[in-house]
């Protein structure tokens, strides 16, 4: 066989992330590549945030304590009622009561606050709306300050600066009031609290019969309500025809839909099983039919073949030893073709039953259809009734609630009618804090910068989390549901001769072992196998599988007769990285020309190794990988080597890799670390599958390691040694 020499080639390492780590860890790198960014958008945020507070006019706050009494022994107005939520303690009410727009608006025109410059909107900056129109000359329009409108937003004011919360577990109110000034602050924390004490104590004088009649009235109308609600609800029942909606029908019916679903599933697996067969034995050629599995499991034809097989062996012996005119001769000749005949017949008989069970399985499919979309409609029916009843018995109940809440609440009125207690006192009155308590400037400063480190933080990885590459082999593992038989990584080690030569030019390097290493996994997978006809193919250029199967079949020769073949016969990647001539003949001159296979078979120098280059350049390099010379060639070489590699030509392109998946005992995918399209490959290992290809698993590149001294070893360059 000629001998050749692999070209000298050098490339580039690229640093990748790190893939096959917990995806913290894939966090932790995505920030760690990109620190100096997280840091600063951290440091500018921090700046903004000092920069933010100094324009920040400061507040002081003023606080009032008020102890509330346990006894709720006033009668509140029918307005301030409408205010707070019902149902609520005491406690919390008055709370709410203090924060009320109506005592709010009581506080204002008390202490005249519209005249204090802090909160008075007619000497406020004018917005930016009106400093827009002055910049191309027009004048906003005047608001004419009615006293309605300047107490309204005057509140408004008031209200955003105001705060009533609760001190711990006690029944105590804290009344705080921020504002600029601090004598100010002090005034409006303390006048909130005279007019609470004033509001409590016209609150008492109130009259609790009108209270009581306009309760009496409300509770009537409820009343109404729910007798109407009531009646609404046992007519759906009685027009509906229904009991228990939630009962065992529904959960029957559920339990049906989920059997249908189930025995679906299943006649809808036999029916493609069937379907299939049928499909197969259809589109056989007539002298392949007898051997197709859903005739060959025919035990009439079997017996009958056998017959045939015997009949056919007593007329060759009988042909050896008489003439053609031999009576016994005759008689054996005719029993041959009346044994073909039945065999024929069977065969026949066999290929209707297939036709019959697939009619047989398409129909059993639609009744089982049929029935589940019928009890789906009834399921749908029962949970729009069920609905409808359900709003109506929450009418129901809501009606009874209410009307229950007035029915207490006039009783109350009129229990509470003479009731006199102390329900409020002031604990502690507001004076003025000369430290200013807003803004707090570290604290802005801290929260600025720890906001700046998350959002960069966040960015840098969503930016590598939404790319549509796959970033560890466990990723790749449960995307594609298939093992990852080996991760080769990305390393420097520039002194090699040919990426495709490290098995033997850097046996010690890490990917040298990681290639052994995929070597063990596709040995072990097939032990009882006489010779392994191993299938590697990528789904797009520039995966590294012409470089991944140079070296694993190098490793594959120092463990027995191995044969490298390059069925690329468009690109002949492999055959230019080993640096193999175009010209000297390899598969595609056995396949077009139909040279012999001794002289396309190249030892190359340094190894044990054969290779057949890609050779003559094919127009149709499709129809020559799927003719019989191809499986004829398969066949002869299966004798002579243990294992014989083939690198394919990429799956998305061209369909080359699909018509050679039958003719391999497996296939290996090469998925490229974080460049691979993860809905590409699985678009692929489809394709194999529905190629009859057996997938042994995946081979996961371009795997980056750690940076440090430690990393050393070959780098793989899959997007360069595909070119």
């Amino acid at each position: 066989m000629p001998a050749f020499e692999p070209r000298y080639l050098r490339f580039e390492n690229s640093p990748r992330a790190l893939p096959g780590r917990p995806e913290l860890l894939d966090y932790w790198h995505s920030i760690r590549s990109r620190k100096w960014r997280v840091l600063a958008a951290g440091v500018l945020l921090a700046v903004l945030a000092g920069l933010a507070s100094l324009l920040i006019t400061p507040l002081h706050e003023a606080e009032a304590l008020l102890l509330i009494g346990d006894n709720p022994g006033q009668l509140l107005s029918l307005d301030d009622l409408s205010e707070v939520q019902g149902g609520r303690s005491h406690f919390v009410t008055q709370a709410e009561y203090l924060g009320a727009r109506s005592l709010g608006l009581r506080v204002v025109d008390s202490l005249k606050l519209w005249d204090e410059a802090e909160f008075d909107p007619r000497r406020a900056r004018p917005g930016l709306r009106a400093r827009l129109l002055g910049l191309i000359g027009k004048t906003p329009e005047a608001i004419e300050w009615t006293p309605e409108l300047l107490t309204e937003v005057t509140w408004q004011r008031y209200a955003s600066r105001l705060q009533v919360a609760p001190v711990g577990k006690s029944q105590l109110l804290a009344i705080r009031f921020y504002a600029a000034d601090p004598a100010l602050a002090a005034r409006v924390a303390n006048g909130v609290v005279d007019n609470y004490l004033g509001a409590l104590l016209e609150t008492r004088i109130l009259n609790a019969e009108q209270a009581g009649e306009v309760l009496s009235q409300h509770e009537a109308q409820q009343l109404q309500n729910l007798k109407s609600s009531e009646r609404a609800l046992q007519a759906f029942r009685e027009r509906r025809g229904l009991v228990d909606l939630g009962g065992n029908g529904q959960a029957l019916v559920a339990q049906r839909i989920t059997d249908l679903g189930i025995q679906l599933a299943s006649a809808r697996s036999r029916r493609i099983s069937a379907e299939s067969t049928w499909e197969q034995a259809r589109t056989a050629a007539p002298d392949e039919r007898a051997r197709l599995p859903g005739v060959l499991g025919n035990a009439d034809v079997q017996n009958a073949r056998g017959v045939s097989d015997l009949a056919r062996q007593n007329l060759a012996r009988l042909q050896e030893r008489y003439g053609s005119e031999h009576p016994r001769l005759r008689e054996a000749a005719a029993e041959l073709a009346s044994a073909e005949e039945r065999l024929n017949s069977l065969i026949s008989v066999a290929l209707a039953g297939l036709e019959a069970d697939a009619q047989r399985a398409r129909t059993s499919e639609r009744m089982l259809q049929a029935e589940l979309d019928s009890a789906r409609a009834v399921v749908q029916r029962l949970n729009r009734d069920e609905a409808a009843l359900a709003a109506l018995e929450r009418q129901v109940a809501s009606d009874r609630s209410y009307h229950a809440r007035f029915s207490v609440r006039n009783k109350e009125v009129s229990a509470q009618r003479d009731l006199r207690g102390d329900p409020a006192r002031l604990i502690q009155s507001a004076s003025p804090q000369l430290r200013p308590v807003s803004p707090n400037r570290p604290r802005l400063i801290l929260t600025g910068g720890v906001l700046g480190l998350l959002l960069a933080a966040l960015l840098a990885i969503l930016r590598d989390r939404l790319a549509l590459g796959v970033f560890s082999a466990s990723e790749a593992e449960r995307r594609f549901a298939h093992p990852v038989l080996a991760e080769l990584p990305w390393v420097s080690l520039p002194w090699v001769r040919s990426l495709a030569t490290v098995q033997v030019d850097a046996p010690l390097s890490r990917l040298a072992e990681s290639i052994r290493s995929l070597r063990s996994s596709i040995l072990l997978a097939d032990l009882d196998l006489s010779c392994r006809r191993t299938l590697i193919t990528s789904s797009v250029a520039g995966e590294g599988k012409s470089t991944i199967s140079a070296n694993l079949a190098l490793a594959m020769a120092q463990t027995g007769p191995c044969l490298l073949i390059d069925a690329d016969l468009r690109r002949a990647g492999l055959t230019e990285q080993l640096g193999v001539q175009r010209e000297l003949p390899g598969l595609g001159n056995h396949l077009q020309l139909g040279v012999e296979v001794e002289r396309c078979i190249h030892r190359l120098i340094g190894s044990d190794l054969d290779v057949m280059p890609a050779g003559l350049a094919l127009t149709e390099p499709l129809e020559a990988l799927q003719s019989p010379r191809m499986v004829e060639l398969l066949t002869q070489l299966s004798t002579r080597y243990a294992n014989i590699i083939i690198d394919s030509p990429p799956l998305a392109p061209v369909s080359d890799a699909l018509a050679l998946a039958p003719l391999c005992t497996r296939c290996l995918l090469v998925v490229r670390a974080r460049d691979t399209v993860h809905p590409l490959s699985a678009r692929s290992l489809r394709r194999l599958q529905r190629a009859r290809g057996r997938i042994l698993g995946l081979v996961f590149n371009n795997v980056t390691s750690p940076p440090g001294p430690t990393a050393s070893g070959l780098a793989m360059q899959p997007a360069i040694s595909e070119a």
